[in-house]
């Protein structure tokens, strides 16, 4: 595979997140394990969506690959969820503030400016909406234990 092929899989969220929560193991800080975690939980929403929801398959035109089906339940089980392994369990000892929130969230901000979703996995704008208020939820519901 040329070097240039490689970087195709640097359009896809999954990827951004098990980089960033790789790289923030290394800080000791309530921002990293804040962006470990909400990293994670970005990425376990948007691939059960996209897995058993909407589309239910990932094209790569790149090398004109389609997974669906049980490769794809297990791709999903490997990159969505085993990554949980990596994150740092530590709650944190203070409440989140909005200020906060946002600069958890930049992974997320940049990679929906810089890239189409839309276009990338093949969904529709609702579909994007319906993570984002999915995502919304799961926060409001599990924000003590962030």
């Amino acid at each position: 595979m040329e070097c240039k092929n490689i970087f195709i899989f640097f359009q896809y969220y999954t990827v951004w997140s098990l980089i960033i929560i790789v790289l923030c193991r290394n800080f000791d800080n309530e921002y990293a394990t804040w962006i470990q975690k909400n990293t994670f939980i970005q990425t376990a929403i948007g691939g059960f969506y996209i897995t058993y929801i909407n589309p239910k398959k990932i094209y790569i035109p790149e090398i004109n690959l389609t997974i669906r089906g049980f490769i794809l339940n297990v791709l999903d089980a490997l990159t969505h969820y085993t990554p949980a392994l990596l994150v740092n369990g530590r709650p944190s000892p203070r409440k989140m503030s909005v200020m906060d929130f946002l600069i958890i969230n930049l992974p997320m901000i940049l990679y929906l400016c810089l890239m189409n979703p839309i276009e990338k996995y093949h969904v529709q704008r609702r579909d994007i909406y319906n993570m984002l208020v999915i995502y919304i939820i799961f926060c409001l519901l599990g924000a003590r234990t962030l």
